[in-house]
């Protein structure tokens, strides 16, 4: 799955971990799970290692805890994390 350049797995009942979202992705620019039931903390550390990510759709699932989000992504523009259980302060500025 090395050439996965787009991964759209949105409106189905998925659910688990998001374990399928890891380094060896490297060509992959666009990941769809929207409406999925994805639950867990969002660590999206892995992601660092995929420098072509431009869209990132997780919205309305049932991911939780503060999301640790290394933005690293130098082509990333679009995220949207929205209709999540997410908790945390959200700071703006220094």
């Amino acid at each position: 799955m090395k050439f996965l350049e787009s991964l759209y797995l949105n409106n189905n009942a998925f659910s688990g971990e998001l374990d399928f979202l890891h380094s060896s992705l490297l060509n992959l620019e666009e990941c769809d799970a929207t409406s999925n039931k994805f639950e867990g903390d969002l660590n999206v550390g892995k992601i660092k290692d995929m420098p072509k990510m431009t869209t990132l759709l997780l919205r309305n699932n049932r991911l939780s805890g503060p999301p640790n989000i290394n933005l690293t992504l130098p082509k990333l523009r679009f995220l949207d994390l929205s209709s999540n259980a997410f908790r945390f302060e959200l700071r703006i500025g220094n």
